[in-house]
């Protein structure tokens, strides 16, 4: 067997050639190869036509936005609907990169970088360095049905949420002024797709009275939580003069 010593300037080069480090070659994805993309382009406009008699009982009205959005995701990714030319000024190499529709929700893609983007930006910009934990708020099933007619109280899921993590820290550590830091968006649907609108939201693990001062708080009976949150709602003046005060609502 022969060995051959390396010359130091190889040596360098393939220290610095790592697979973590070394240039990536840009590969555009193909977007009407996906399983999504051909469904949808398939399915779509029949779905579409036969909402009213086969979906609506379950899903709720045709929305305007799904059509805007189904739409923009047969566009993203694709050349004849755009693309910028990228060009490397120092050895002159260039490469074209498809135009996305940059929106939440249905795009994989699109969607993934906006997670990742948002989570950065929560991270650097908007939580501060303390302990958090997440909540989930969900509404009872009698419920459901309410949100899903009437979309503008989904909102007020989050504003329910948000004071029951202010009131019962507040009430935890004895300060009526008590502040914790609390991120949440709505999400209306579960693992199988059916109706479910709930709450995610992240919240710091304690807050800060009137003069800044951060207080820890460890724990939170989550039981509690989502009682007290549906009752204070229930009397709430926005709630109160909706369809969730009558009925079912006034039930709970």
């Amino acid at each position: 067997m022969t060995l051959f010593q390396l010359p130091a300037s190889a040596l360098e080069l393939e220290g610095l050639l790592l697979p973590d480090t070394a240039p990536q070659l840009y590969r555009p994805r193909q977007p009407r190869a996906s399983p999504l993309y051909r469904l949808v382009e398939t399915v779509y406009d029949e779905v579409k036509g036969s909402w009213e008699e086969r979906f609506e009982s379950r899903y709720g009205f045709w929305r305007g936005a799904a059509e805007a959005a189904v739409y923009a995701f047969l566009d993203c990714g694709i050349f004849d609907h755009g693309f910028a030319r990228v060009r490397c000024d120092g050895c002159r190499s260039e490469y074209l990169v498809a135009f996305s529709w940059q929106h939440r929700g249905f795009c994989p893609s699109c969607a993934a970088k906006r997670g990742a983007l948002f989570g950065a930006f929560l991270t650097e910009e908007v939580l501060e360095p303390v302990g958090h934990c997440l909540w989930t708020f969900t509404a009872p099933k009698i419920l459901r049905p309410y949100f899903l007619y009437h979309r503008e109280l989904l909102g007020h899921l989050c504003h329910a949420g948000w004071e029951v993590v202010c009131q019962l820290m507040a009430i935890a550590v004895g300060e009526p002024h008590f502040r914790p830091g609390m991120v949440a968006v709505v999400q209306t649907h579960g693992d199988t797709l059916a109706w479910h609108p709930h709450v995610h939201a992240i919240a710091s693990r304690g807050g800060w009275n009137r003069d800044g001062r951060w207080t820890p708080l460890p724990f939170v009976d989550p039981a509690a939580a989502w009682a007290h949150s549906l009752r204070r709602r229930r009397r709430s003046p926005a709630v109160a003069s909706s369809p969730v005060a009558g009925g079912a609502g006034a039930r709970l």
